[in-house]
């Protein structure tokens, strides 16, 4: 009689055991990837919160003194074939689509980094400048820019700034509003290059100011982007232009002095440039 009533009791504790077993095993499979989706939805927060190159607030941005930027800022105007009638100065700053796309090619191939003036700014004062940073720049927003250039940059994904005439816009061998929006919308600078381009130290000091101010209010309007670079027409600026370019908002400001492939952050409204002409060889000129 005892062995009958101790059966039921084993077979009562086996199947707890075993029903205790099942449910731990359910249990743990259902929860064994719990871990890695909190950590990729960990993982997924964090990178949503960090905030676009493009996003990172100017303003909140400042150079630190007397460090040296290694970096060649080139200077292009006209790219692509000359005009029949074209006289010495349109040769000079012409650049045939052929030789642009050589050149680069030749920045493609050998690594280069190629950068906007503002993102240049970014990285400087991020102290994050990569090595063989190159600066694209093309003044006074010629239409041949739009037409032949910009096709080139695109297919080897480089964004560049232009420096743009804000009193030029729409005229004839200039680009249109719509044009210079589109080059805004897809990654590259647009620059203040003064309304009419006149000799900055020759004007008053209202004169003055409406070239600076007026041109970066008309140019920030049209692409609802900040601009923080100006280009002295001509190269001709001096002390009281720099002030004025400091006081109007601007961060930089570049110039035609030759380059050596440097210049220091102490001095931000005398930044050097490589002049790019007909005849130019990258692999020389950045050696």
């Amino acid at each position: 009689m005892q062995e009958k009533r101790k059966l039921p009791i084993f077979q009562l504790s086996a199947f707890i055991i075993l029903a205790f077993l099942i449910v731990a095993f359910f249990y743990v499979a259902k929860n064994e990837d719990k871990p890695k989706e909190e950590a990729e939805g960990k993982l997924e927060t964090a990178q949503t919160s960090v905030e676009p190159a493009k996003t990172v607030s100017l303003d909140n941005l400042t150079w630190p003194e007397n460090q040296t930027v290694n970096a060649a800022i080139l200077m292009y105007h006209h790219i692509g074939p000359l005009p029949s009638d074209a006289d010495d100065i349109r040769r000079g700053l012409t650049v045939s689509l052929e030789n642009f796309e050589a050149q680069m090619k030749y920045l493609k191939e050998n690594r280069y980094n190629v950068l906007t003036m503002k993102q240049m700014y970014t990285l400087v004062a991020q102290n994050k400048m990569p090595v063989k940073a190159v600066i694209l720049t093309f003044d006074d927003g010629y239409l041949d820019n739009y037409l032949y250039a910009d096709p080139v940059l695109d297919s080897f994904s480089f964004k560049a700034t232009f420096n743009i005439i804000s009193g030029m816009v729409g005229d004839s061998e200039y680009m249109t509003e719509e044009e210079i929006l589109a080059l805004s919308k897809r990654g590259y600078e647009i620059s203040s290059h003064t309304v009419s381009h006149p000799s900055l130290e020759q004007l008053s000091s209202n004169a003055l100011n409406r070239e600076l101010v007026d041109s970066k209010i008309a140019l920030e309007k049209l692409t609802g982007e900040k601009v923080i670079t100006l280009c002295y027409p001509a190269g001709k600026y001096n002390a009281e232009v720099e002030a004025a370019v400091k006081s109007a908002g601007y961060k930089m400001a570049i110039t035609t002095e030759a380059s050596k492939g440097t210049f220091s952050t102490s001095r931000p409204y005398e930044i050097p440039r490589y002049r790019i002409n007909p005849t130019t060889q990258l692999d020389r000129l950045l050696k």
